[in-house]
């Protein structure tokens, strides 16, 4: 039997998703994180970053290179955040078919880093549309998934909708003033909403008091637990619109966006480049507030049949495992 490394965040239990569904296809798989869970639980950067760096750039690598330190036939990455090339170098020292490939869903603006080891890669895929088309790299686009959680076949539903519009994510002040404009906008029309987004307990203090106006004008808004995806799931399936508000910095489409149609639902997104996708149809998605109606938010999903684009987690790791073994 074939074997994998897989070396990915811990994010959503999705190194488990990814994982299952690459045994399912025949391989043995072993599964590392891709970055320091010490670092963030303890928050070193803020205690010294002396410290942090001394971790990072000796004491981690020691760790990393020990839990992968064994044979495998194939490598396969995902963001590697903390990746460099002599990290890499060991990596494929141990992978018995050189054959690798690296998925990055995030921008290379959010890891710059990333550049220095695209070259020790068989393959090199993004989710974002700008890095796919730069030439400084050698990305191919490769768009995400969504889970099984939010198939439209899955029985999650009530009679009737709870809500109709949902937002759940990271807590960025920009998303947070959208939010308040669709409910600004649909005031007088009673729509229920379901927006909640993450802020770690010690940013929030923090924000507390440092802004005085945070609480009153976001304070409705902030979870500090994570949300099981299971719920987050649940929640989607019982929602008439999903809003998407990514960071201004990326322009692939977003998990949130694969994971609507993907429980056909309806989309508000602010990311305009949904329009270049082969899935797109104005019946569903709108990337303007102000194109939003109440016939659009109470209509049904138009179903937009097979389209390769919009790949379930089974179907995308199937995708990009049959392009290691070609």
């Amino acid at each position: 039997m074939n074997k994998v490394l897989l070396v990915m965040p811990f994010f959503n239990s999705y190194h488990k998703k990814i994982k299952k569904e690459i045994e399912e296809l025949g391989y043995e798989v072993q599964v590392v994180r891709d970055s320091s869970t010490f670092v963030k639980i303890i928050h070193l950067k803020f205690i010294s970053k002396k410290l942090y760096f001394l971790y990072m750039q000796v004491i981690w690598p020691l760790i990393f290179k020990f839990k992968t330190r064994r044979k495998y036939d194939y490598l396969f990455v995902i963001k590697g955040e903390e990746l460099t090339p002599h990290l890499c170098k060991h990596l494929l020292a141990n992978c018995v078919s050189q054959k690798s490939v690296l998925y990055l869903w995030d921008s290379i603006a959010h890891n710059p880093r990333t550049s220095e080891v695209l070259k020790y890669f068989t393959f090199c895929f993004t989710f974002d549309d700008d890095d796919s088309k730069n030439e400084k790299y050698r990305f191919e686009l490769f768009p995400l998934f969504y889970s099984e959680e939010f198939s439209s076949s899955k029985v999650y539903k009530k009679a009737e909708a709870q809500y109709d519009f949902m937002c759940i994510g990271s807590f960025k002040e920009e998303r947070a003033d959208f939010l308040r404009s669709i409910e600004s906008k649909f005031e007088p029309h009673n729509y229920r909403y379901l927006f909640k987004l993450y802020l770690p307990w010690n940013q929030y203090i923090r924000k507390l008091v440092s802004q005085p106006d945070f609480y009153p004008k976001y304070g409705k808004y902030i979870f500090v637990r994570k949300m099981a995806l299971s719920t987050v799931a649940e929640i989607t399936h019982n929602s008439k619109v999903v809003v998407d508000v990514p960071d201004k910095i990326q322009s692939g489409l977003t998990m949130r966006t694969f994971e609507a149609l993907g429980a056909h639902k309806k989309l508000l997104t602010t990311n305009y480049n949904v329009k270049n996708y082969s899935f797109y149809l104005p019946e569903n998605i709108k990337v303007n507030l102000n194109d939003m109606t109440d016939d659009f938010i109470t209509s049904s999903y138009v179903n937009h049949g097979d389209v390769t684009e919009l790949r379930s987690i089974k179907n995308w790791v199937a995708s990009i495992m049959n392009k290691l073994n070609s």
